[in-house]
């Protein structure tokens, strides 16, 4: 099963849509057509298969922004959603190196020290 390319896409359009959207957002996403320009972006991703996954954005603790895309079962045509469980293989793992550095950065961890 290949995972790594739709999840590419997916972390990248999460990344792209929450800078954008906290670059110039209003207070009342949902006056502002922000769920529009949400899926105006990612419906092309779609309909050509380059997208299936489930998009959330947040601001100050507030759900802003829930919806899934695509399939998570392709054979069975089962929609993904927001309780979509999705197997994510390795890609954690860059994101906690990060935050292991960034702690060591900020002296709060020491590399050396025995575990």
């Amino acid at each position: 099963m290949q995972i790594a390319p739709q999840a590419a896409v997916a972390f990248a359009a999460a990344i792209f849509l929450v800078s954008s959207y906290s670059a110039g957002a209003r207070e009342d996403a949902a006056n502002d057509g922000f769920e529009r320009k949400v899926q105006a972006y990612v419906e092309p991703l779609v309909r050509t298969n380059n997208f299936t996954g489930v998009i959330l954005v947040a601001k100050a603790g507030e759900i802003r922004f829930v919806e899934g895309f695509g399939y998570a079962n392709i054979e069975q045509k089962v929609p993904n959603g927001p309780r979509t469980r999705f197997q994510i293989a390795s890609l954690s793992k860059p994101f906690t190196s990060a935050a292991i550095m960034l702690l060591a950065e900020r002296g709060q961890l020491d590399l050396q020290a025995p575990l």
